[in-house]
């Protein structure tokens, strides 16, 4: 699209919404912004559980699939509830700029697609495909621009690596109840931070509250499952907010590295996971237990615990992307550098717990935690 129809010509599809507006900083604001969207997903998220229970769309136990460690059918799509609560409250409290109107297009799409494979289970192939062409629509008529690299001819390849590696990082870590819509908060709220007084920013805040109001059913035991239309959404949502909350970050080179902070988990768990199945021969996308939830249920915390980890590792890293804006010079550096020393050594950790198929006793720790959470 960009080279054959041109990036101005694609600019023109929306040309009655403004560019990203820079707000008078009103400390009302994010409290409204929050506040909003957690309570439209508060109550969207019954009527989104009694629909899905209704059609049918459930997600029912799997003892032969090593992803599914749940024992009761749990209702799907609870994903609606968040995407409903964040993009009315973006629109109609935020206000609709031309880079939010079309994230909310695509996005639309995203969860659609979600919605789709949690009901008939698609193949990879179309679904990596339609979120590279979401991603490319997005990058090209938001003209969306890396600071830095604006200049060269790899930053959109890059930009679209980034939206779809972080889209399937966060689907891939949505294993446990409340993992992946409590990480996506921890996110959002730190690309708030990065820009408070801007629309993005404050999308990026009902983006928060959105979680927030959904972990009410999603926490342990949940009665209603994100499913591939929440996490695509959330993952999707992260990622283009990171891009378009990048250009207020400065000019320092090292301000780029803040981004794979603020998702640094769920890019964890991926890599962790991808490197587990290759070393073992394994196809990437096959659920084997290689995922950092699984390996901890392996050293021997309970379900409430690993969400604990988890979410104290996403607050780690975000500390560590808040650091990296507040220094300068070689120093700007150092909290990435400890950032992934921890993660190295906590994935050499990882790595040597054996599989449940290796050790009894780690399949009866993860029995007895999928007992407790149907409990």
């Amino acid at each position: 699209l960009t080279f054959v129809v041109g990036r101005s010509s694609l600019l023109q599809i929306v040309p009655w919404c403004p560019e990203t507006k820079t707000l008078e900083f009103n400390p009302m604001t994010p409290l409204v912004v929050l506040l909003v969207a957690m309570i439209l997903a508060h109550q969207f998220t019954p009527l989104v559980r009694a629909l899905a229970w209704r059609v049918g769309v459930v997600d029912a136990p799997d003892v032969d699939n090593p992803g599914k460690i749940h024992r009761s059918a749990t209702p799907l799509g609870g994903g609606w509830a968040i995407y409903g609560a964040t993009l009315l409250t973006a629109f109609f409290v935020v206000g609709a700029t031309r880079e939010l109107v079309v994230l909310g297009a695509v996005s639309t799409c995203i969860a659609a697609l979600g919605f789709l494979d949690d009901v008939v289970v698609l193949d990879w192939r179309p679904r990596m495909l339609i979120q590279l062409m979401a991603a490319a629509v997005f990058i090209v008529v938001a003209d969306v621009r890396i600071p830095l690299l604006e200049e060269a001819w790899w930053s959109v390849p890059l930009m679209l690596f980034w939206m779809v590696g972080v889209t399937n990082a966060l689907n891939l870590m949505d294993n446990i109840d409340g993992a992946a819509s409590g990480v996506a908060f921890l996110g959002a709220i730190l690309l708030f931070i990065i820009a408070p007084g801007t629309s993005t920013g404050l999308a990026a805040l009902a983006l928060a509250g959105g979680c927030i109001g959904f972990l009410r059913y999603n926490s342990k035991p949940a009665s209603i499952f994100l499913g591939d239309t929440g996490s695509l959404f959330l993952g999707f949502q992260l990622a283009a907010l990171s891009l378009l909350q990048a250009q207020h970050l400065g000019s320092a080179p090292s301000s780029l590295l803040v981004l794979p902070l603020i998702v640094g988990v769920p890019i964890f768990d991926t890599a962790l996971a991808t490197f587990l199945r290759l070393r073992r021969g394994r196809p990437v996308y096959l659920p084997d237990g290689s995922n950092l939830t699984y390996r901890l249920f392996g050293i021997g915390l309970k379900d409430r615990e690993v969400i604990v980890f988890e979410y104290v590792l996403a607050a780690f890293l975000g500390f560590c992307a808040l650091a990296t804006l507040r220094l300068d010079g070689i120093l700007a550096y150092a909290p990435f550098a400890v950032a992934t020393v921890c993660l190295l050594l906590i994935g050499d950790k990882m790595a040597r717990v054996p599989y449940a198929d290796e050790a009894p006793a780690v399949a009866e720790a993860i029995h007895e935690t999928s007992s407790r959470t149907a409990a």
